[in-house]
């Protein structure tokens, strides 16, 4: 009898640990939501947007691009969790791998991306990736300047 009393304090023991976990996760994903983390499908569709901005897609092309996008959002949240994982274990991550591997992803989903795009938007969007890249080396370069805040 007081082996059973045991096993059913441990099995209710284990069961509210795990309430209590999944209550913090869900809660720091509404918490996280607030703060701009955004669903796989709403940085798909943002995705979609800005590429509909810069090349003008036929609806048809929203479809198909939308699709593409949602694929790798999705694959980024796996990374960027996996990432996260890293980071509280206290591991180091590798910058150089990690940027290498961002490339790879890049250049897979620009090439699944222009079998949809016309010649015409595939110049375009090529524009728009070169305009993107340039924004995120002046905002590095703004931030390690100590220049931060001036605008050009």
């Amino acid at each position: 009898m007081k082996s059973l009393k045991t096993l059913l304090v441990a099995a209710l023991a284990i069961v509210s640990m795990s309430v209590v976990a999944q209550n913090r996760q869900q809660g720091q994903g509404q918490r996280g939501q607030g703060r701009g983390m955004a669903t796989v499908a709403q940085r798909a569709e943002r995705e979609t947007a800005r590429i509909n901005e810069a090349v003008k897609l036929t609806d048809a092309q929203v479809a198909e691009i939308n699709k593409i996008n949602y694929k790798y959002a999705a694959q980024d949240s796996v990374r960027f969790a996996q990432m996260r994982a890293q980071g509280n274990n206290g591991q180091q991550m590798d910058r150089e791998a990690m940027m290498k591997q961002r490339q790879e992803i890049q250049n897979a989903k620009t090439a699944e991306l222009n079998k949809v795009l016309t010649a015409d938007q595939q110049k375009k969007y090529q524009k728009m990736l070169e305009d993107q890249a340039a924004q995120m080396r002046n905002m590095g370069q703004r931030g390690q300047g100590g220049q931060r805040g001036q605008r050009n």
